[in-house]
């Protein structure tokens, strides 16, 4: 027993194996052992190697973790081992599964200590270090049992280490920086640094400051001077220098080749952003972690220090979008910047999901959410990022259930609506968009409705409304899809209900539905729409629905006309019968509720402040806070009529047409007409259209409105006016035009200010109503409306106006309205005078004023405008009788032969009583026209409007032809008109007009046989005659071709007359004036274009000493010492040398009989 007793006695004191090799050996063996975790190597006895290597480290990390994890942690420090090192730990934890909590601990607290090192002891690969550990240390974090925001944020900050790992971190950014030269012995300079200072703004101040050169500003870089790391330029320096006391960071200077530093900071960059994703994801997975006990505290801890942080959400939806496009690693920072948008998305979830479903939100809830809208915005064709958007909204919709059925959804609608319009040709992101709206309809119904329609209204664009924004917006049929779709079930290809939290299929939040069925249709959503206005409807929701409504009625329209053309069954006409029926009721319950809508605001009293200082903004100063307040007023008065009147148009022109085709369709083509709009509904839109039209002639965005415009061009011409209790809305309207336009006629500063174009548009509306019903022809402020139209036309001066006793050509360029106006009163004129006939008369129109200036605008604004239009030969133009084609061309020949006395009671058969354009100048009767002389702009422009009769109404004129030729004879005798006379006699020739035949003898043997006065004369003598001697064969010209020629001729006249030196009062004696050199010089270069088809004279002439061919001899020697007085044009050499050119190759193939000394001696008259 004894022996037995001395055998075991050692054995029991001698030390275990695992003692006497651990830990050297085993730490020694750790690397190699985590290699061997993955060996998939088997025993004999069928152990697997992995599972050995497995059991061995798990018995170490449970008995000492310490000591084998310092083994190798210790060399993290070591550059060349660190990514080796991390590697092993990720293989390590990946491997072991679960980590023991005393292993967690130890392994938590080297890496906080170790990114603690790396920011205290600065080196060049610190900053990798450091986003390394990051990206390892959030997967320990879920190990670690204890650890609490709050402790970790106070310990942290006394290591002064807050910034690099948590991404709550509000530090003060530091208030100034020095940067160094590129020289030591540069003197460095010291900046300040504010909020929003970017590195860019530093670049360029130090550029400056150091005297380098722009061009060279491409190859300089600031660099940290402690980090020796370089900066973006986009990045803020807040963001990267915290404040601290006494201290200012340094940086340098650095100059080095483009490519080499774009390389850096794309590297840096990319550190940086895996940085930030470290930090996410390690406060992802903190608040995952937390009990549930502590998780309300935690979250609201960290909802809070969000709100302090200055750079949030900026640095949540940052991107560096200039980078992206780097070929070598563009691609990587773009996936970076992807993961980096979907963690933060994942972070405000589980922060969301851990508050209060009722918790008191305000208008603080835009700024998490913007973190969303921006992600969204950033890459909605990322699947995985839009999968997780979509699933986080619909469970921070369920969560805050509250607050989301009331305004929460018009947080985020904007901008799923703007990427649903932007990406139409990408159907995975429209069906996941499309989807997540179901969801919502689903949770909300109405509510949801309400809140997408509210958040669309500011984003529509319609097709003829112009933009004022450059992005683009969503179009009315991109809304009516989205709409559309929810109709039905949209197919959940993204798998997004799986990530949601909520409870499956997903069910209605509010109580009150019930099991109510989830149908969705277009015209309940119409419905809703006029619920809403017909509330409240002076309220801004009220105007987001009538937007809404803008644009669903034309494409549900459209759907009705396309599902009745695709079915083609009687069946499909009578349900489109139906629709259109339930939507006519709508529109007109909506029109019996918006009676407020006819009022004129209350500040309409302020326009006339508002009006006088409209040209304050022309000359670019800012306007009053007063007056920028009454513009907003403006638009919200004018936006919802404006939309009203577009949805009423669009319905009736829409359905009027399409509702006789469906009733022959359905086979009851003697039903009862429906009436789309009643009597009350007809009245409710004139009064809209009255009110805008109240304020139409101060605000040049109403008078352009679209909806007025629609209004009135296009649903009174197709308006049944024969109905006597429909037609007060038509008188009202054409009363309020008839003021409108007499107010502008009287008021000079609204002529100035009027847009004359839109104002084209009413009239022209007007227009096609008389044409389509000339039954309103006789209702009298029609009448009156023409009258003041044709004053304006005109340019005749209001009687109330300031400029009265100012010549009138001298005013003409903003008395006379442009051309659109001009041709759509004359296009009202002859549709009147075709509808009443003798009842309105054109000699209540077209007059023989005496008055010089008068003559002149009759000629050019109205006169022969008129006759183009009604000579025109076109299908809707009107017609004339032949007493009013004679009294045209009465008035015409009037002009240019004046009778000798013109008594007072003879000159007012020819005008219009009621109208001041009507009434001769005071002085003017019982003068000799004939000794009066012409001006020159008016013996042309009479000569263009005998052109155009004679052209227009060559059949009416049979029995004219010989009278008419004696005229001509006899103005040719008096050389009345000058050069325009030739003019006129060489288009005769030149077209073959039948009176032609009557005058060729006298052209011929009389005309031409007399003197030649000056150069042109005789220039214009001899191509006459070498067209009548057939040398030069005319080109004949159809009608369209000649009309063509006048209304070119016309507007270049025009625009000679309203030159700055057009008015030159009652006669002009020089031959060649410069009121009129513009004017040929553009006949010429017209001529030139049409070579054979032009005028004869258009060469330019020296100052001419003689009097004026207008005029009679006068027997007073002073009038003729006045007339050779009278000031010369003035024509540089080289405006004489250019026309005398266009002369010289107009007429070079003509001029046979005169020499070439002569031709040269007339092209340069200045010689």
């Amino acid at each position: 027993d004894e022996e037995h007793t001395t055998e075991h006695t050692p054995n029991h004191h001698v030390p275990q194996p695992p003692q006497a090799v651990f830990p050297a050996c085993i730490c020694a063996a750790v690397l190699p052992i985590v290699h061997l975790m993955e060996d998939g190597e088997v025993r004999e006895d069928g152990v697997a190697v992995s599972a050995v290597a497995q059991q061995v480290l798990w018995n170490c990390l449970i008995e000492d973790p310490s000591t084998v994890l310092r083994h190798f942690l210790e060399k993290l420090t070591i550059s060349n081992r660190q990514d080796e090192l991390m590697y092993m730990l990720r293989k390590l934890l990946l491997n072991i599964g679960d980590f023991p909590a005393q292993t967690s601990h130890i392994l938590f607290n080297y890496l906080v200590g170790l990114i603690m090192y790396f920011v205290r002891t600065p080196c060049e690969w610190g900053m990798d270090a450091i986003s390394a550990t990051l990206t390892f240390l959030w997967e320990v974090v879920g190990y670690v049992e204890g650890l609490f925001f709050k402790d970790l944020k106070q310990t942290m900050k006394k290591e002064q280490c807050e910034v690099k790992l948590l991404v709550t971190a509000s530090m003060p950014g530091t208030k100034t920086l020095v940067v160094h030269g590129q020289n030591e012995c540069d003197i460095p300079t010291q900046l300040p640094v504010h909020e929003d200072t970017q590195f860019e703004a530093l670049l360029k101040e130090c550029l400056e400051f150091f005297n380098i050169p722009e061009t060279q500003s491409s190859h300089y870089f600031l660099m940290d001077k402690r980090w020796n790391l370089i900066h973006y330029n986009k990045t803020y320096v807040r963001d990267i220098y915290p404040f601290r006391r006494s201290v200012s960071p340094q940086l340098n200077l650095v100059q080095m080749h483009p490519e080499k530093g774009q390389e850096l900071i794309q590297k840096q960059v990319f550190t940086r952003k895996l940085e930030e994703v470290g930090r996410v994801l390690f406060l992802i997975s903190l608040t995952q972690k937390i009990p549930t006990a502590h998780k309300q505290s935690h979250v609201s801890m960290l909802q809070e220090d969000l709100l302090r942080l200055p750079s949030f959400p900026r640095s949540a939806i940052d991107a560096e979008f200039s980078l992206f496009s780097d070929p070598q690693a563009g691609k990587e920072l773009f996936g970076l910047d992807t993961l980096q948008k979907s963690l933060w998305i994942k972070l405000l979830e589980e922060m969301f999901l851990g508050m209060p479903s009722e918790f008191p939100w305000g208008d603080e809830i835009m700024l998490f959410l913007n973190v969303f809208n921006g992600a969204l915005i950033l890459h909605p064709e990322d699947s995985a990022l839009l999968r997780q958007y979509a699933a986080t909204v619909i469970n921070t919709a369920v969560h805050f259930n509250h607050l989301f059925s009331l305004s929460g959804y018009q947080w985020v609608l904007p901008s799923m609506l703007q990427v649903y319009a932007d990406y139409e040709s990408n159907p995975q992101l429209r069906q996941a968009i499309e989807f997540a709206c179901r969801q919502f309809y689903v949770l909300h119904r109405k509510p949801f409705i309400l809140q997408l329609f509210a958040s669309v209204a500011p984003l529509l664009e319609f097709p003829d409304a112009t933009s004022n924004g450059t992005s683009k917006g969503v179009s009315a049929q991109c809304l009516f899809d989205l709409l559309q779709s929810l109709e039905g079930d949209t197919p959940d290809i993204l798998d997004i209900l799986e990530l949601v939290k909520a409870e499956k299929p997903l069910k209605s939040l509010d109580f009150c539905y019930g099991n109510e069925d989830l149908t969705f249709s277009i015209s309940e959503a119409i419905k809703l729409c006029v619920t809403v206005v017909a509330y409240a409807p002076e309220s801004f929701r009220s105007l987001q629905m009538l937007m809404v409504l803008e644009a669903l009625v034309p494409c549900y329209l459209q759907k009705l006309k396309r599902q009745t053309s695709q079915a083609e069954t009687v069946t499909a006409a009578r349900e489109e019968i139906a629709a259109m029926a339930a939507l006519a009721t709508s529109l007109q319950a909506l029109l019996y509720s918006v009676e407020v809508l006819t009022r004129y605001p209350e500040q309409g009293a302020k326009l006339h402040f508002i009006r006088e200082n409209l040209h304050l903004l022309e000359e670019g100063q800012g306007l009053p806070r007063e007056e920028l307040d009454e513009r907003i007023a403006r638009e919200e008065f004018r936006r919802p009529r404006e939309s009203l009147l577009n949805i009423c148009t669009e319905f009736y022109k829409h359905c009027g047409p399409r509702l006789k085709i469906l009733q022959n369709l359905a086979g009851e083509p003697r039903v009862t007409s429906l009436e789309l709009l009643d009597v009350k509904s007809h009245m409710r839109l004139a009064e809209i259209a009255h009110s805008l039209l109240k304020l139409a002639p101060y605000d040049t965005q109403t008078m352009e409105s679209r909806g007025l415009r629609r209004y009135i061009m296009e649903m009174l011409p197709i308006t049944d006016w024969t109905a006597e209790a429909v037609r007060p809305a038509l008188i009202l309207i054409l009363k309020r035009l008839d003021r409108m336009f007499n107010k502008i006629h009287k008021m000079p500063t609204l002529r100035r200010q009027v847009e004359w174009e839109p104002a084209s548009n009413l009239i022209e509306g007007v227009c096609l109503t008389l044409q389509r019903q000339p039954i309103i022809s006789f209702l009298p402020h029609l009448r009156s409306l023409i009258n003041v139209c044709v004053n304006l036309v005109m340019g005749v001066v209001g009687p109330s106006s300031v400029a009265d006793g100012l010549p009138l050509l001298h005013l003409s360029p903003y008395l006379s309205p442009p051309l659109p106006f001009s041709t759509a009163v004359v296009r009202l004129v002859a549709l009147q005078i075709q509808a009443l006939k003798e009842d309105f008369p054109l000699s209540h129109v077209v007059s023989p004023f005496t008055n010089q200036e008068r003559r002149e605008g009759m000629l050019l604004n109205l006169l022969i405008p008129f006759v183009l239009t009604v000579g025109s030969g076109s299908k809707d133009s009107p017609w004339l009788e032949q007493p009013e084609v004679l009294l045209l061309l009465q008035t015409v020949i009037n002009i240019l032969l004046p009778p000798r006395i013109i008594s007072t009671s003879r000159s007012k058969n020819f005008m219009l009583e009621s109208s001041p354009a009507h009434c001769s100048t005071p002085g003017d009767a019982g003068k000799d026209l004939r000794r009066e002389g012409l001006a020159e702009s008016t013996s042309q422009a009479a000569y263009l409007a005998l052109k155009v009769i004679l052209v227009c109404f060559e059949r009416q004129l049979d029995s004219q032809w010989y009278w008419l030729s004696l005229q001509v004879k006899e103005m040719a005798l008096r050389k009345v008109g000058g050069l325009a006379l030739w003019d006129f006699l060489d288009f005769i020739i030149r077209t073959r007009i039948p009176i032609f035949v009557l005058l060729r003898p006298f052209i011929q043997c009389k005309l031409l046989a007399q003197p030649a006065e000056n150069r042109e004369e005789l220039t214009a003598r001899q191509h006459i005659a070498d067209q009548l001697e057939r040398r030069f064969i005319p080109r004949p010209l159809c009608k369209s071709s000649l009309i063509a020629e006048f209304n070119n001729e016309l507007k270049i006249l025009k625009e000679a007359v309203h030159s700055g030196s057009a008015y030159q009062g009652k006669t002009s004696v020089s031959t060649v004036g410069t009121s009129t050199s513009a004017y040929r010089l553009s006949l010429a270069t017209m001529s030139r274009s049409n070579t054979g088809t032009g005028t004869v004279w258009e060469q330019d002439s020296e100052p001419s000493q003689q009097a004026s061919q207008d005029t009679l001899s006068r027997t007073d020697e002073e009038d003729e010492e006045n007339d050779s007085l009278s000031m010369p044009s003035v024509v540089s050499e080289q405006e004489a040398y250019l026309m005398g050119a266009i002369g010289r190759r107009r007429f070079s193939s003509h001029l046979s009989s005169v020499s070439a000394p002569q031709a040269e001696v007339g092209m340069l008259p200045s010689q």
